[in-house]
């Protein structure tokens, strides 16, 4: 009997039926996109603040790298610097090498004729003293 009454009550207000379930589909439409902005609300604001913060980082990183990129460009010039000087050092180097050998071979040439001119000066004393000698002999056998 319940069935009958359901039945006519909407058979005679039909519209009105339809218009109350349109009414609470909307309604449960309506609550279901609020609950569900509200619940994802604070996941677009974390989401939009993590996004914010990154983007902060990057700058950052991007400034740091620009920086270490600088330093590095300087410690080049640098090492080019030194390499510069390191090779000019060598070079003078084996200079001052080759003049100290140029000079070692003339103080051994300087005592070769030092050995020979004091040969030459002993020989030559020698016989002065063998004149002297020879002059003097005769002089005592007068």
């Amino acid at each position: 009997m319940m069935r009958q009454e359901i039945k006519d009550f909407y058979e005679d207000n039909k519209s009105y039926c339809i218009s109350t379930i349109i009414l609470l589909a909307l309604c449960l439409l309506g609550a279901w996109l609020c609950y569900d902005y509200f619940r994802n609300e604070p996941i677009h604001t974390d989401t939009d603040s993590t996004v914010e913060r990154m983007e902060e980082r990057i700058d950052s990183l991007e400034q740091r790298l620009d920086s270490v990129s600088e330093r590095i460009d300087k410690a080049q010039e640098t090492v080019n610097g030194i390499s510069t000087t390191v090779t000019a050092g060598r070079e003078n180097a084996e200079r001052i090498e080759a003049g100290i050998d140029g000079l070692e071979k003339r103080i051994d040439a300087c005592v070769q004729r030092g050995g020979r001119l004091a040969n030459l000066t002993e020989e030559i004393e020698r016989a002065n003293r063998e004149r002297a000698e020879s002059a003097a002999a005769p002089a005592l056998a007068k």
